[in-house]
């Protein structure tokens, strides 16, 4: 869960937005892997859609 706290508490300068087809969505990186998350500012909250290694991470 530490690796998951670095982008919850300040998500916007942690990720860089990604682009078509992962629009509204950032990326952390952290090592090896990939945290796909996106931004909820009006409740609060970060909703993590995945962790994968950085290889599958922008697979479908």
């Amino acid at each position: 869960m530490e690796t998951v706290a670095g982008p919850i508490s300040t998500p916007h300068r942690v990720g860089k937005p990604l682009v078509e087809p992962f629009d509204g969505f950032y990326s952390a990186r952290r090592g090896t892997y990939r945290i796909v998350y996106r931004i909820n500012d009006d409740k609060h909250a970060v909703e993590i859609h995945s962790v994968r290694h950085r290889r599958d991470a922008y697979r479908s």
